[in-house]
């Protein structure tokens, strides 16, 4: 009995400590999930390729049916639509939009959905006779509480598959090299 009556009294005082808690903020990019691989290939015939939405698609596997949504020439304001699975939820389509675009070197792209608000980071540089490809991912959430339950669980998703899609691409971009020849599906041939 004494037991239900102490639970009663410090209730209110525990449900002010999760309120307060939940108001503490951080910045995203403290926790945001980086993944960097060496491929073997120019930068000039690789950063098309990579930025092609086929192969974006296959960069970022937890993002399917990854298409342009209008006829813009890659700018930032370009806009993208994909289908994220969500597990009890099924498919919903996200939007997102090209937030920052530098040719041969990086592209930066913005979800956003009811579900997920996350910043994606595309970035490409030479390294001696390969190319340094660099992506970073995180949660645009700044509460606290969201970094350290849902977004760590989500981060630590996100990071094992972004690490085996970036391994099998640049797999399949080796085995391209050996032909001479690495796609360009931007461009509709003459």
């Amino acid at each position: 009995m004494m037991f239900f009556k102490l639970i009663t009294l410090l209730l209110p005082f525990i449900g002010y400590a999760i309120y307060e808690i939940n108001q503490l903020e951080v910045d995203p990019i403290d926790f945001s999930c980086h993944y960097r691989k060496q491929i073997k290939g120019d930068l000039k015939s690789l950063f098309p390729f990579l930025t092609s939405p086929y192969v974006l698609e296959k960069l970022l596997p937890w993002l399917t049916r990854f298409n342009e949504t209008d006829k813009r020439i890659i700018s930032p304001g370009k806009s993208y639509t994909a289908v994220i699975i969500i597990p009890i939820l099924g498919e919903r389509r996200i939007y997102a939009t090209l937030t920052n675009y530098k040719p041969l070197k990086l592209m930066a792209f913005e979800f956003s959905n009811d579900y997920v608000k996350q910043k994606i980071i595309i970035q490409m540089c030479n390294y001696h006779d390969r190319s340094l490809l660099q992506t970073t991912i995180y949660f645009q959430q700044t509460s606290l509480i969201y970094q350290y339950t849902i977004g760590y669980i989500l981060r630590s998703v996100i990071r094992k598959k972004l690490e085996k899609s970036t391994k099998n691409l640049a797999t399949m971009i080796g085995s391209l090299i050996g032909t001479e020849t690495i796609p360009h599906f931007a461009r509709k041939p003459i």
